[in-house]
């Protein structure tokens, strides 16, 4: 079984997001593993790399155009995703934003392109 970005997996217990690959030197070969990370209590994460074996998939989240998500806690909804990049195109609602005069800014609605495991970690986990 092959993981992929994005998708959800346990090791040790815990939940985590993969967020990408690379190759490491191991000797004189190289390696592929895997940069998991998850969101701790406190707000901050915990990442750390693993060889992908060592991991058990728990899910493969999709993305589809119209679902409510967050990004950094904005509201939108998703336009399109793109699988092959990684990248997820989400349309973050109007806001307003108060201003130190008591006036307010109003933000009109825009595109925000995030990366999928971003996304996973914010409103899947």
């Amino acid at each position: 079984m092959s993981v992929a970005i994005g998708d959800i997996v346990e090791t040790n217990g815990e939940l985590y997001v993969v967020a990408g690959f690379f190759k490491q030197p191991n000797g004189p070969r190289m390696n592929k593993v895997a940069r998991l990370v998850r969101k701790n209590s406190n707000g901050t994460t915990t990442s750390f790399t693993i060889a992908p074996e060592g991991v058990d998939l728990i899910e493969s989240p999709v993305f589809e155009p119209g679902a409510r998500v967050t990004v950094d806690g904005l509201p939108g909804a998703v336009v399109e995703t793109i699988p092959d990049e990684g990248i997820v195109n989400v349309l973050l609602d109007a806001r307003t934003k108060p201003l130190k005069g008591g006036d307010n800014l109003q933000i009109d609605p825009s595109i925000s392109r995030q990366f999928l495991w971003r996304l996973v970690l914010e409103n899947k986990l």
